[in-house]
């Protein structure tokens, strides 16, 4: 081997770290939760998503499971008869309330503010938007920054039971791990 070329295991890495990555979302009906893990890995859950569909209110809790014990990064509340959700994000140290607000009722688009992603401009927190489209199969949402460039996408299968859907980062802050537990 010449000792100029990087070897097949630093390719491999440089190669996976230019990439996008993709968590893969399963759900367990029986439990009511869902397991978010990254594609390549998928023995290893990031993410546990616990739902209580039967309340007034659906309330939902997403847990990092890279800790122990897990830990609560955020909730969200659905409400029956409104069609804005409000959450709560608590992901490295920071505590962010927010309401994911509707822009229109009958096209899938919403926003919020976001504790990761700042105004260039005045430095407050910066306003993202989920746009979505859908086919026949899949539905895709994807989260467009403040400068409208899209930083991941959700796309979910309409007709699956158990492997619901992945999430695929975009961006500079792809690898990110604030970012991750926002957009989760």
């Amino acid at each position: 081997m010449n000792p100029t070329e990087p070897s097949a295991a630093a390719t491999s890495t440089t190669d996976n770290f230019t990439q996008n990555p993709i968590l893969q979302v399963d759900y367990s009906w029986r439990k009511w939760t869902a397991s978010i893990t990254e594609k390549s890995n998928p023995h290893e859950p990031l993410y546990t998503v616990h739902y209580r569909p039967f309340a007034i209110s659906t309330h939902i809790i997403y847990k990092s499971t890279t800790t122990t014990p897990p830990t609560t990064i955020g909730t969200g509340t659905l409400h029956p008869f409104s069609i804005n959700s409000h959450f709560t994000l608590d992901s490295h140290n920071k505590h962010h309330r927010g309401t994911l607000k509707a822009l229109k009722r009958w096209k899938t688009s919403y926003t919020h503010l976001s504790p990761t992603h700042l105004d260039p401009s005045t430095g407050q927190p910066g306003v993202l938007t989920w746009t979505s489209d859908s086919d026949f199969k899949t539905w895709d949402f994807i989260c467009l920054d403040v400068d409208k460039l899209p930083i991941a996408k959700f796309s979910a299968n309409l007709w699956a039971l158990k492997r619901i859907g992945v999430v695929e980062f975009m961006g500079p802050r792809r690898w990110e791990r604030g970012v991750w537990d926002e957009v989760v």
